[in-house]
């Protein structure tokens, strides 16, 4: 599992012209596939996170690799690779 943290290089304003086209892939390319357990803003508004259900590392990259987020320069990506010990029967 990954939690991939996402930090904004350019302003809001910017962020804002790019941010349907990165929900619509987070949607199809994340959620409908079982891939992303929890996204959302960080608060205050300067990045988001992504909880990220996967066990590979380079399945996590390549969902990076073409988020339009990272495409378009908007945001940092940083991948962090962690083993839950516990987890919500929520999340799973």
């Amino acid at each position: 599992m990954f939690v991939i943290i996402l930090n904004y290089k350019v302003p809001l304003d910017q962020v804002d012209l790019v941010r349907p086209t990165h929900r619509e892939y987070l949607l199809k390319e994340g959620m409908d596939k079982g891939l992303i357990i929890a996204s959302g803003a960080q608060v205050p508004r300067t990045g988001g996170m992504i909880i990220f259900n996967s066990s590979s590392r380079s399945e996590a990259e390549t969902f990076i690799a073409n988020d339009p987020f990272f495409i378009k320069g908007i945001a940092d990506f940083e991948l962090i690779e962690f083993d839950p010990v516990f987890l919500d029967s929520r999340l799973t």
